[in-house]
């Protein structure tokens, strides 16, 4: 938490933390219930209109059960506030987009890049066993030079010139 508020502040964000039971649960669908309605009296405080979830293809097991609960808790969330809240699958170092996975770019340049380097800098327990920070801006690299030809022009034709990196979602 100490890195997560950390992070916050030079994103200029408010963390909340869930403490969610799952990750340590031995019972784990019944975590996933109190979980779940845990996370839908949160939506029904602050009236999110998006919210961010690891792709549906995301095999990392804490990340399956992060939007199980995500997704069951904003059903539940939406069946009583009839609110629309749109859901934006992201693409994670372990479950990357293949062509036709995505639907969403969005193109950021230095300062943007920077900042995100500072918030995953941050977050060091993470980085002792796994350099997030050189992987994330690889891709974010990769994926500006191949997704316009890709995604926006088709194989062959002349790609528009975008900012230096980008990330990819699938928003529904």
């Amino acid at each position: 938490e100490k890195e997560a508020k950390k992070e916050s502040k030079i994103l200029g964000a408010v963390p909340y933390f869930l403490r969610a039971e799952f990750y340590d649960a031995k019972d784990v669908e019944k975590a996933i219930n109190k979980d779940t309605k845990k996370l839908s009296a949160y939506f029904k405080k602050i009236k999110p209109d998006i919210i961010f979830v690891p792709q549906v293809n995301d095999k990392h097991p804490t990340h399956k059960l992060s939007r199980e609960v995500a997704l069951k808790s904003l059903l539940e969330y939406s069946k009583k506030s009839k609110s629309r809240v749109s859901v934006w699958g992201y693409e994670g170092l372990w479950s990357l987009f293949g062509e036709g996975d995505f639907n969403t770019i969005f193109a950021f340049d230095d300062k943007t890049m920077n900042q995100k380097m500072k918030a995953i800098a941050s977050q060091e327990s993470q980085l002792q066993r796994t350099r997030f920070d050189i992987a994330a801006k690889s891709l974010a690299q990769l994926r500006a030079a191949i997704v316009p030809e890709q995604a926006l022009v088709g194989y062959g034709a002349k790609a528009p010139k975008l900012p230096k990196y980008i990330e990819l979602f699938n928003v529904a």
